[in-house]
């Protein structure tokens, strides 16, 4: 399993993405604005970036506000956390996940799992991490998913023990 942060993007076939570039503008005469030409813009915005870093999540971000007006989905939702954290922060993707309206539908998916673990993550947060990638883990069916979730829960492990180490030391 490859994250989009990790992947190489000068590998990506630019040719596909000028094809797609020319049917999402053909697609967009009219007033319409469907939650295909949403999902195409944002993966647009995602392919124009030449590296992750300098992906514009605030444009990505402004389409999931649109796109959660057409289409309140908990998934939806999430992937709106997950654009709002990188504009705002990994506190404000976890806020908003747990404002979600229909959470308890997002219950058994794994994804919804693994993101708060990241966030936490990235918070420092390494026993709700932890406990967050354990669930995503138990509830993957995927083997390539569960051994990426095996290593973050190694990472949170080491970090806890690190921070356990780090704790007792210092009260000597």
């Amino acid at each position: 399993m490859l994250l989009l942060e990790q992947q190489d993007r000068s590998l990506w076939d630019r040719s596909k993405i000028s094809t797609a570039l020319f049917h999402l503008h053909k697609s967009a005469n009219g007033n319409d604005i469907t939650e295909y030409h949403l999902q195409a813009a944002i993966s647009l915005y995602h392919s124009l970036a030449e590296d992750y870093t300098s992906t514009d999540w605030k444009q990505i971000l402004s389409l999931y506000d649109i796109y959660l007006k057409l289409n309140d989905s908990p998934v939806v939702a999430l992937n709106r956390a997950i654009a709002l954290s990188k504009v705002y922060g990994p506190k404000a993707g976890v806020d908003a996940i747990h404002k979600i309206s229909n959470l308890k539908a997002l219950k058994s998916y794994h994804l919804f799992y693994s993101t708060l673990g990241n966030l936490h993550l990235q918070l420092n947060e390494y026993r709700e991490s932890l406990i967050n990638y354990q669930k995503a883990f138990e509830l993957s069916k995927v083997k390539a998913e569960q051994s990426f979730y095996k290593k973050k829960i190694k990472v949170c492990q080491q970090r806890i023990d690190i921070a356990k180490r780090h704790k007792l030391g210092s009260s000597f």
